[in-house]
Formats: structure tokens, C-alpha cells, sequence
């Protein structure tokens, strides 16, 4: 049920994203830029999904839930400061996937493309999802 709420928010997110600007006036993007975005779009819903599962498996195994808070609020800092960052930098922390599929950058000359790190991204996904798993499969042995 979670990552269902999660698919449909990011859904909603990025559709707001695209066509907010078209509706107050701004040119609509070509589709190339479309195409792009919505890529990145598919990278952020699934690093969302990979942060829920490691989030919801770190929930189960700690008895205070003031650890999962302190945990996902110091990484939406270090998220946020991802985006400031190289991309093998934002790549040492969970939550730093976003930038690291980030299709845009800075640079001292204004905004210019990036190649986004999908290799970084896809191994991430994979590690995420074998740590869920792993984590699960224990606490279905662990008895009560």
C-alpha cells in the first residue's frame, strides 16, 4: 500500500512539474526535454521505492521509532546537499540518488547537461532490493 501512495504522489509530482509552467504562460517543453524528464522522473520514483523498502526494513529492526525519524531526516539533508555535490559523491549516500540521475547540473557558466550515473543508479536499486529481501527473510525466522 505504501509504494503504491508513493507511485501515485511522484506520478502527481512530476505532472504538476511539467505542465504547472505550461498552464502560467511559459513555452511548452519540446519532447526531447520531455523525454528526459520523464526518465528522470522513472529514476526518482524508483529510488523513492528504494528508500521506502530500506526505511520501512530499518522501522521493523529498531525498537525506537525516534531512530527511523532521526535517520530520514538527516538524510534528506544529506539528499538535499547531494545535489551541491558530485556525482560520486551523492552516489556515498542513500539518499543522494536523485542527483545522481539528475539530467542537469551547474556550472560556472549557468546550467549545463550531465550524463546521469544510471550504472550507480541500477546497482543501487539492486542493492536496496537485496537488503530488503535479506532483511525480511530474517525477520520472518525471528521468533516473537
Amino acid at each position: 500500500m505504501a509504494s503504491l501512495i508513493v507511485v501515485l504522489f511522484t506520478a502527481l509530482e512530476f505532472a504538476a512539474a511539467l505542465a504547472l509552467p505550461v498552464a502560467l504562460g511559459a513555452p511548452a517543453p519540446s519532447g526531447a526535454m520531455v523525454s528526459t524528464w520523464l526518465r528522470f522522473g522513472l529514476g526518482a520514483l524508483g529510488t523513492s521505492i528504494a528508500l521506502l523498502a530500506v526505511m520501512l526494513l530499518l522501522a521493523a529492526v529498531v525498537d525506537s521509532q525516534i531512530v527511523v525519524l532521526g535517520v530520514g531526516i538527516v538524510g534528506g539533508f544529506l539528499g538535499v546537499a547531494a545535489l551541491l555535490s558530485p556525482a560520486w559523491l551523492a552516489a556515498l549516500n542513500p539518499f543522494g540518488y536523485y542527483a545522481v540521475l539528475l539530467p542537469f547540473g551547474f556550472t560556472e557558466s549557468g546550467v549545463a547537461p550531465t550524463q546521469p550515473g544510471w550504472w550507480l543508479w541500477a546497482a543501487y536499486l539492486v542493492l536496496a532490493a537485496a537488503v530488503f529481501i535479506a532483511g525480511s527473510r530474517a525477520l520472518n525466522r525471528k521468533e516473537i
